[in-house]
């Protein structure tokens, strides 16, 4: 089994930007952290939560690279990793 302090093992933790410092959520500074361990992959998801089957090409649009610009902005490096909201 991979060991996560070795490196050879990461999880992905797939962020909904508008939920954070919310109840029951992530805080910034639990992101930052995740994202500093080199353990844990910070990956975009959206910034509502909504169903993008659902909604129109420019709202999909929107969801996901607000949520990629405002992790890249908090991270200060790109994210790469994405799962679509459903």
């Amino acid at each position: 089994m991979p060991d996560p302090a070795s490196g050879s093992f990461r999880a992905t933790v797939l962020v909904v930007t508008r939920s954070l410092d919310s109840p029951r959520s992530l805080t910034w500074e639990m992101v930052r952290e995740l994202d500093r361990s080199r353990a844990i992959e910070i990956g975009i998801h959206t910034v509502h939560h909504v169903d993008l089957t659902r909604v129109s090409a420019a709202q999909v649009r929107a969801e996901c690279t607000e949520c990629a610009t405002t992790l890249r902005e908090a991270l200060a490096h790109p994210v790469l990793a994405f799962a679509l909201s459903r």
